[in-house]
């Protein structure tokens, strides 16, 4: 089954995109999701399959309450790459975090956010960073 990205694009990239690929929101029959969508270039120095068969393996074994869930890979519809001279085809799909990044949750609140929210959230946020090194990885990518 190819994954099929909400138009339009642009409204549906879920923050900027990284250096092997971009996020978006995606709809499916069972609702929203999140797809990580890998551009390849014309000579890479690794490919974006092999990019995404690691991260795939890696999610698979930090499986964990506050690490979000992956829900398989799969192929992307073309899709026009933010980047030039690369094109999409590999995708993984996650569970879509309702409330977005903690950015977002942060300043799209309220005025503030309630020193009990940051609590709760540092705390989950230092659990599952825990539980991946727990698992023999480091997360790289902490914004």
């Amino acid at each position: 089954m190819v994954v099929a990205l909400l138009e339009p694009l642009a409204d549906n990239l879920l923050g900027p995109p990284g250096g092997q690929g971009a996020v978006y929101k995606a709809k499916t029959a069972d609702g929203y999701i999140a797809v990580k969508v890998y551009f390849d270039k014309p000579a890479p120095s690794q490919s974006a399959e092999r990019c995404l068969q690691d991260e795939l393996a890696m999610l698979k074994a930090v499986q964990g309450q506050n690490v979000l869930r992956c829900l398989g890979d799969d192929m992307v519809e073309s899709v026009p790459p933010p980047k030039p001279h690369s094109y999409a085809k590999h995708c993984l799909k996650l569970v879509l975090a309702a409330k977005g990044d903690l950015f977002k949750h942060a300043f799209c609140s309220g005025p503030r956010i309630k020193v009990d929210d940051v609590r709760t959230l540092s705390k989950q946020m230092v659990e599952g960073v825990k539980h991946i090194h727990s698992q023999g990885y480091a997360h790289l990518d902490i914004k």
